[in-house]
């Protein structure tokens, strides 16, 4: 697999997956990203963390993160909540609860 490296996010280099937005007649991409850091979680999940890759990350993309790499690594999976190019990039933790 061939993958590009922007901002400290590693992507996919082809498409993982399609979503139509209400009224929309073509997919969107949904990229799924992974990134590694010694912050904390805490840290990464405060709005705009992210915001150097505001013009990359889209709303609803996926970021697999380890986090706290050099002390006790943890995973955490998140979402992308905010539009496409807005700033600040904010994250949810994903869950695997129903919506």
């Amino acid at each position: 697999m061939a993958y590009n490296t922007t901002y400290g996010l590693t992507r996919q280099s082809n498409a993982l997956g399609f979503y139509l937005d209400a009224g929309q007649t073509s997919p969107s991409q949904v990229s799924r990203w992974g990134y590694a850091s010694a912050d904390a979680a805490a840290t990464v999940e405060t709005a705009g963390y992210f915001n150097a890759a505001s013009s990359t990350l889209g709303k609803g993309d996926i970021i697999e993160a380890v986090l706290a790499i050099s002390a006790t690594p943890v995973n955490k999976t998140y979402i992308v909540t905010s539009a496409s190019g807005a700033t600040p990039v904010t994250v949810g933790l994903q869950t695997t609860t129903a919506g």
